[in-house]
């Protein structure tokens, strides 16, 4: 019996230690985000994201070693959000040409992550490995879909796909052309529509 009382209190104590340390890397996150979108990707430093944290220098770095491996909790934060907005990843073309409106739309539930991930991404020209990852399924589906065509015209396809149909477009249309989530979504469903249409025309006059 005091065998298990002590098993189980070690149990407890250990959920309530990663509570706290999933606490604190939710805070170091947020405090990422409100650098990039407030005080602009210069001021995103470890030493600024303690301060705006209000914890030490020294525990952003027992979580995240480095601005680079910041970015890659940022981007995996972002990922984690998308995923809470119920939206499955497609496994084909038409099923991701199918979510890009409703994507969009919700877009807009996280835009402030999205945002800073989206900025930060383009300052610092840091892929992070989710983006990686996305963009090697995109093109394995575009491979499936569209096989008679060339890799390079995969790759170009890729490509434009790709930023069409992704958050950069949509912070664009949102942040500088005036389209709220919704339309953003019309806009880039329709060019990726069609591209597509295209591609598919292309790939069946190919011998």
């Amino acid at each position: 019996m005091a065998a298990a009382r002590i098993s189980k209190r070690r149990a407890y104590s250990s959920e309530v230690r990663e509570s706290a340390k999933d606490e604190t890397r939710h805070g170091i996150i947020q405090a990422v985000i409100a650098l990039i979108l407030h005080e602009g990707v210069h001021a995103f430093t470890m030493q600024n994201v303690a301060d705006r944290a209000g914890i030490s220098l020294r525990t952003v770095y027992r979580h995240f070693e480095s601005r680079e491996q910041l970015l890659e909790g940022l981007s995996d934060h972002v990922d984690q959000a998308v995923d809470a907005l119920g939206i499955r990843a497609p496994t084909t073309i038409a099923e991701g040409e199918a979510i890009i409106r409703p994507l969009f739309s919700k877009f807009g539930v996280i835009q402030d992550a999205l945002r800073a991930a989206v900025i930060a991404s383009i300052a610092t020209r840091h892929a992070a490995k989710g983006y990686r990852q996305r963009r090697a399924i995109l093109l394995e589906m575009l491979a499936v879909a569209l096989p008679k065509l060339s890799a390079d015209e995969i790759k170009e396809a890729g490509a434009i796909v790709g930023m069409l149909s992704g958050s950069r477009a949509w912070f664009v249309m949102t942040s500088e052309l005036g389209l709220d989530s919704e339309q953003a979504g019309r806009a880039a469903h329709w060019a990726c529509r069609t591209l597509l249409a295209d591609l598919r025309k292309r790939n069946a006059n190919k011998n």
